[in-house]
């Protein structure tokens, strides 16, 4: 009797301590968290972490939450508890800068009246008109005041990004000034003669959430002095003036970044009435003398091409087609990078669109650092091939490589004015004319594909509103070097959290091997069909004997269907073997993920029974 009361009392003092211990922890230990995923997804970047513990003026948060709305939408429910829970990481962090208002905007309530004043966005939950909440409010002491309008899940990536910014904002109400002069049209159109207006594009949305970006027109006379950055988006057709102004403005320690392209897969080129049969070539970027005098220069008569890094397409003459490698189309990773520079070490993704490479000049006196560059595996390709209805097939059976390309590089030291000898031709310059910088910031980058939506992003209209989720870290690259040409690096860890997709890598390299053999499989067919058409020309050039000559054609023509026949059935083999090594490597994956660890739980707690098992026998 006595052993069960000692049992009995030690279990009711262990369940005591179980729930006192996890009372205290609750109350102690409420925003501790251990983070074990490789790229630290769900910590608090140092960034963030710096403009906290800088913040200078008081902010105000007010989370909208519908909480009996939505308690039936589990997956907005559960990221509406990490919301609220970051919140509160940013209040704890913020030494009482940062007060945080959760307020549930009820059905027909004085707070859903707030809600909608504050511009927070009501989504309908059903067909009586019902409307919930999800969004944040932040202001400052001085009328500053910053919206997110809805916490979308699919955004989740870019929320600490998105907190942070919005703090960081209202911290520095004062915006550097970004000059944007570019012969695309980045700031979008006002359409006319038959033509829809354009918005523009992400990137210069998102530019102007944190600069005040002024889009420059027409001939430029001088780089008025309280621009802090100079944006050249594919310079084509400047005149000598806005020439002679950009030079003179980097020249004086002017930041600038300038995007070259060779070719632009973007450009519209206007049809002539009397040539819509027939498309004009396009042209590189018209930069080369200034870059000749910075000491780096961008061949614009080919682009680069990767292998290993090119996305996979099809084409409108082969739809049904399985994707091919489309060699100048990039999609960049993290070991593409920079990894001891501010501006890339936390980019995780990049597509580049028919790029150039950047090569420094042999007497040239400025320092060169690498941004960007391509893998082992690329080379050049030939601009003329690309022109006009590129063949992915044939841009392959043509490629040499040639080892790695610079595709966006940071320049600095001395420089030279590409004017020495005065200014241009029929060119006025007021003041004194520079002719060398002894300490120039340039950030070159050899394309200008990359701005464009169609290749880092996905605009979706929601309830009006234009929502941009981009999928690869363009806009991170270019936020980040114009935050770091202007001077401020605090943003510039928040802005990319690493990617929740962990693609299976062996399995993708399976794939290319597979599209090797493939891609020489059908280049033999290729050859054997091309000797084949040309045995049948020659016996028709014969022509003697119209009965041999049919003879000898459908002769010619049975071995070839047979040889065609026994090639299909190599490419079905080597298929077959593909998928069944796949399948084969994908049962290992699953069952060390999800078998794996149970087993060995389990046969870790057998061998812990019966160890004490025995203890209790002997």
């Amino acid at each position: 009797m006595n052993r069960k009361l000692v049992s009995l009392s030690s279990l009711v003092i262990a369940l005591v301590l179980l729930f006192a211990i996890n009372i205290l922890s609750g109350l102690l230990f409420s925003n501790a968290r251990l983070d074990m995923t490789e790229q630290q997804l769900y910590t608090l970047t140092p960034g963030s972490r710096a403009i906290l513990d800088k913040l200078e003026d008081d902010i105000t948060l007010n989370f909208y939450f519908s909480d009996d709305q939505l308690r039936d939408v589990p997956a907005i429910k559960a990221y509406a508890v990490r919301v609220e829970e970051l919140l509160n990481e940013y209040v704890s962090l913020a030494h009482g800068k940062i007060q945080l208002r959760v307020v549930d905007p009820e059905p027909f309530s004085e707070q859903e009246d707030e809600a909608v004043r504050a511009g927070v966005h009501g989504v309908p939950i059903n067909d009586i008109g019902e409307t919930a909440y999800f969004g944040l409010t932040a202001t400052n002491t001085t009328d500053g005041e910053e919206v997110i309008g809805f916490f979308s899940p699919s955004n989740e990536e870019l929320l600490e990004h998105d907190l942070t910014r919005m703090i960081y904002k209202l911290d520095h109400p004062e915006k550097p000034v970004v000059a944007v002069y570019s012969s695309l049209p980045v700031a979008g159109s006002e359409g006319g003669q038959g033509q829809r207006a354009q918005p523009s594009w992400t990137i210069i949305e998102q530019m102007r959430e944190i600069f005040d970006v002024r889009v420059l027109k027409g001939t430029l006379s001088k780089i008025e002095d309280d621009v802090d950055i100079l944006m050249i988006i594919h310079p084509q057709m400047f005149d000598d003036a806005s020439r002679l102004a950009i030079d003179q403005f980097v020249l004086g320690g002017g930041r600038t970044m300038v995007f070259v392209d060779p070719y632009s897969d973007v450009e519209v080129i206007p049809t002539m009435p009397f040539m819509q049969n027939q498309q004009e070539p396009k042209a590189p970027s018209d930069f080369d003398q200034q870059l000749a005098a910075w000491g780096v220069r961008v061949d614009g008569t080919q682009v680069v091409g990767d292998y290993d890094a090119a996305r996979r397409v099809t084409t409108s003459r082969n739809p049904g087609d399985q994707p091919q490698p489309y060699l100048p189309w990039l999609e960049l990773k993290n070991q593409h990078f920079d990894q001891d520079d501010v501006v890339t070490s936390s980019l995780a993704s990049m597509f580049f669109a028919t790029a150039g490479a950047i090569e420094k000049l042999p007497d040239s006196e400025v320092t060169l650092q690498v941004l960007v560059i391509t893998g082992s595996n690329s080379g050049p390709v030939p601009v003329g091939s690309i022109q006009f209805s590129p063949n992915p097939k044939e841009l392959l059976g043509q490629f040499q490589p040639v080892g790695p390309q610079i595709l966006a590089a940071r320049l600095s030291g001395k420089i030279r004015s590409a004017y020495p000898d005065g200014p241009p031709e029929g060119v006025e310059w007021q003041g004194e004319l520079l002719t060398e910088s002894a300490d120039a910031q340039i950030v070159l980058v050899a394309d200008s594909d990359l701005l464009h939506d169609r290749f880092w992003v996905e605009v979706q209209d929601f309830f009006g509103d234009r929502i941009a989720v981009p999928y690869g870290d363009n806009g991170n690259f270019v936020i980040n070097t114009l935050d770091n040409l202007s001077g401020s690096s605090d943003l510039i860890s928040v802005r990319s959290r690493g990617t929740f997709s962990r693609p299976f890598t062996r399995i993708v390299d399976l794939g290319k091997v597979a599209e090797e053999q493939f891609r020489a499989t059908e280049q033999q067919l290729q050859g054997r069909l091309q000797t084949a058409e040309q045995r049948l020309a020659e016996l028709q050039k014969q022509g003697t004997d119209a009965l041999l000559l049919d003879q000898q054609a459908r002769e010619e023509i049975d071995d070839f269907l047979q040889e065609k026949v026994a090639i299909r059935k190599q490419l079905r083999t080597v298929q077959h073997d593909l998928r069944r090594d796949i399948e084969s490597l994908e049962t290992r994956v699953k069952f060390v993920n999800i078998g794996l660890m149970p087993l060995l739980i389990i046969f870790l707690a057998l061998m812990a029974w019966l160890t004490q098992s025995r203890r209790r026998g002997g």
